[in-house]
């Protein structure tokens, strides 16, 4: 019996019993609901958005200033020239500006504005020029003792010059054959003659004006806020006239 016994407690699995060396705590519901509200959210800050248009011309601008300062970078700086004043080229350079076309050759008005005058010129300098083949006409201002001259370029300088000292520039520019390097305009007369009524009625603006002052016009000039006004005015000039 004691044998059997032993052997019956031999056979009996062993009781199961709890590893201390790794435990497994129980599970918090607060920290798997705080896990999984961090995954949903980083997920939907991962997810694509569609795009906007604020952000498509954002990044189309930041695109376009990259090719630009790209551009600028490999270019030479000595076509970076800018248009304005104080970088004007001569006649005989050529423009190397950021516009398509030079600002100081380029007409207004389908060709009825001139191009604005670049700069002016001695008359040793204009005389230099034209030696040099570097002027292609001289034509006397609409204002009378200034002489326009048309470079090569198309740029136009105005050189202070008496009307009657124009002779003596073209005999100084004619060459051994009997001509000239440029060409000859006759002054415009039709911007003569509107420069000329310009500048007469602004002398009979000013002339209207000294007489209004002094009152020795027959109508009254003065602004009233409102016809009342005017009206009684013009009973107090005539009661005082009387």
């Amino acid at each position: 019996r004691g044998r059997a016994k032993t052997n019956h407690q031999t056979l009996e699995p062993p009781a199961s019993r709890p590893d201390s060396s790794n435990p497994m705590p129980a599970a918090n519901p607060m920290l798997v609901t705080l896990l999984a509200l961090n995954s949903a959210a980083s997920s939907a800050a991962l997810a694509p958005k569609p795009p906007t248009r604020r952000g498509v011309l954002a990044a189309a601008g930041s695109v376009a200033a990259g090719v630009k300062a790209a551009s600028a970078a490999s270019e030479p700086q000595s076509n970076s020239k800018p248009w304005v004043a104080d970088a004007r080229i001569g006649a005989d350079e050529q423009y190397a500006g950021s516009l398509p076309y030079d600002p100081w050759a380029h007409s207004s008005l389908f060709g009825l504005v001139p191009p604005p005058v670049a700069g002016t010129w001695s008359h040793q300098e204009l005389v230099d020029a034209a030696r040099g083949g570097g002027v292609a006409s001289v034509q006397i201002a609409p204002q009378h003792d200034v002489v326009i001259a048309v470079s090569t370029s198309g740029r136009r300088y105005a050189t202070p010059m008496l009307d009657d000292d124009f002779p003596t520039l073209l005999l100084e520019t004619t060459r051994p054959d009997g001509s000239y390097p440029f060409a000859v305009l006759p002054m415009d007369e039709s911007r003569a003659a509107l420069r000329s009524a310009a500048g007469t009625a602004l002398q009979a603006s000013l002339l209207l004006w000294l007489a209004d002052l002094a009152g020795l016009l027959p109508w009254d000039t003065t602004p009233y806020a409102s016809l009342e006004q005017r009206e009684k005015a013009q009973r107090e000039r005539a009661e005082g006239a009387r």
